[in-house]
């Protein structure tokens, strides 16, 4: 039986890494990501499926094993790659899926240079 998942992550302006949060049981995550005020940056989705939580602004390694999750376009079904994250240049309005088979805990990590950006996580 899959979990519901739904959280929300507002105004992130500047460089930033999100706490992890327990996605355990959510086969897929839409991902709602909004830029405003002019956006600039890149915003990249790391996974662990450690039972333990990992710190993701820490190095990965051994005791906080952690990775950087690819996600696709649900506008034109393109892959985005996990190391790459999204990037930004304007304001816009991206819906992506992930794919979160077996992932413990997600996170993000925002390089921000201008504007701000939200971002709406919902799953089952």
């Amino acid at each position: 039986m899959s979990n519901k998942i739904g959280y929300v992550i507002p105004e992130i302006t500047e460089n930033k890494v999100t706490e992890a949060k327990n996605v355990m049981g959510s086969r897929n995550l839409v991902l709602e990501i909004v830029g405003s005020g002019t956006a600039g940056g890149t915003i990249k989705l790391v996974g662990s499926i450690s039972p333990d939580m990992p710190n993701f602004g820490a190095t990965a390694g051994k005791g906080n094993a952690y990775e950087f999750i690819q996600m696709i376009d649900l506008q034109d079904g393109s892959a985005i790659d996990g190391d790459d994250g999204i990037t930004f240049t304007g304001d816009d309005v991206r819906l992506l899926e992930v794919n979160a088979n077996s992932l413990q805990y997600i996170g993000f990590i925002a390089s921000v240079t201008g504007g701000e950006f939200n971002i709406r996580v919902q799953g089952k």
